[in-house]
C-alpha cells in the first residue's frame, strides 16, 4: 500500500498530545441579530472614548446609555456595545480587565459596569465633588420637605 494512504499511527499511551486553544477572539461573540444592533448602534453613536484628558468619562456613559435605551437594547448588549465603541488605553483597560476576571462569570451590568469605568476614569477628585454636590442636593431637599 503507498504511503499517502496509510492511515497515521495511533500515538501510544500516555504520551501527551499538544492542545490548541481557542482565543477569545477566534469565535463570535454575538449574535447575528445583536451585531445588526451593533451596527445600527455604531451609526447612531459614532463617538468613540480613550481616556484622553479632554474627554468626559461621565458624558460619554450618559451619551452611550441615551442612545441605547432609545434603541430598546437589552442590558446584556449595552456593555458589549459601549466597550466596542473604547479605543487606545480604554480598550485596553477593558481587555486587561476581561483577561484578569474569573473564568465563567456573569457579564456586568450596567451599573457594575458604570462603577467600574468612572472608578478608573473620573479622577477621585472629581468624584468627590460630584458626591459633595450630591450630598448639598440631599440635604436641601429634606429642608425644603
Amino acid at each position: 500500500m503507498a504511503s499517502q494512504y496509510k492511515t497515521p499511527a495511533a500515538p501510544p499511551v500516555g504520551v501527551v498530545q499538544p492542545l490548541v486553544v481557542a482565543q477569545a477572539g477566534d469565535m463570535p461573540a454575538m449574535s447575528s441579530e445583536a451585531l445588526l444592533r451593533l451596527d445600527k448602534f455604531t451609526k447612531l453613536f459614532p463617538v468613540h472614548f480613550s481616556s484622553t484628558p479632554f474627554e468626559g468619562p461621565q458624558d460619554y456613559l450618559d451619551h452611550c446609555h441615551e442612545v441605547l435605551r432609545n434603541m430598546g437594547i437589552v442590558e446584556t448588549n449595552k456593555v458589549d456595545f459601549v466597550v466596542f465603541q473604547m479605543m487606545g488605553s480604554a480598550k485596553r483597560w477593558w481587555r486587561d480587565y476581561m483577561l484578569t476576571g474569573p473564568a465563567g462569570s456573569p457579564a456586568l451590568t450596567w451599573e457594575q459596569f458604570s462603577r467600574l469605568f468612572l472608578e478608573k476614569f473620573l479622577p477621585i477628585t472629581l468624584r468627590e465633588d460630584y458626591r459633595r454636590q450630591f450630598e448639598g442636593l440631599q440635604q436641601g431637599s429634606m429642608a425644603v420637605t
